[in-house]
């Protein structure tokens, strides 16, 4: 009983810290926050997500071409995957990630699709406070993604895959130079 007292307790203490991240972060962007574009190399900088964030019983697919770089912002980048990521944990029963590069003109595609089915107006995906009335979560994430991308010159696009509700995050960055 102790045990289960405290994992609960461990657990709480860690989506509350989540949580507010997420507060910061929206505050920093809302009040006109500078970020730092800079060239990332997307095989690199993902690789080495994946292996600090993603706990074990997680199995992420990558498919990356070799030179994609990006115009970016790493910190925001890294908040950005943090709210997928949690997203996944916290909204799908699926435990397998895809992320996959594509590549247009002047432009790289980063696809994250998770299985996760939704039921809501996908329209309204990305607007603040927005979320299902059954799932858990701020409405924040999608929110926090979508601002972000802007700030970096980037695009998000939420689609719809399948006829049972499955998602598919697409973010748009600009090249960078290999």
């Amino acid at each position: 009983l102790i045990q289960n007292l405290l994992s609960r307790l461990i657990e709480d203490t860690q989506n509350l810290e989540i949580q507010m991240d997420k507060i910061l972060q929206l505050s920093r962007v809302e009040l006109g926050g500078k970020l730092n574009l800079v060239t990332i190399d997307l095989n690199n900088f993902l690789r080495s997500f994946i292996n600090g964030h993603v706990v074990e019983n997680i199995n992420v697919k990558l498919t990356i071409p070799d030179n994609a770089t990006v115009i970016a912002d790493g910190f925001a980048l890294e908040l950005i995957l943090k709210n997928l990521l949690e997203n996944t944990r916290q909204h799908t029963k699926s435990k397998d990630i895809s992320i996959a590069i594509t590549e247009s003109d002047n432009f790289y595609h980063l696809t994250y699709q998770d299985g996760g089915q939704f039921s809501g107006d996908i329209s309204k995906l990305g607007e603040l406070f927005y979320k299902q009335n059954t799932s858990p979560g701020s409405g924040i994430g999608i929110y926090l993604v979508k601002k972000l991308m802007d700030k970096m010159n980037g695009s998000l696009n939420i689609r719809c895959t399948d006829t049972a509700g499955g998602l598919s995050f697409v973010l748009g960055f600009s090249k960078g130079q290999s």
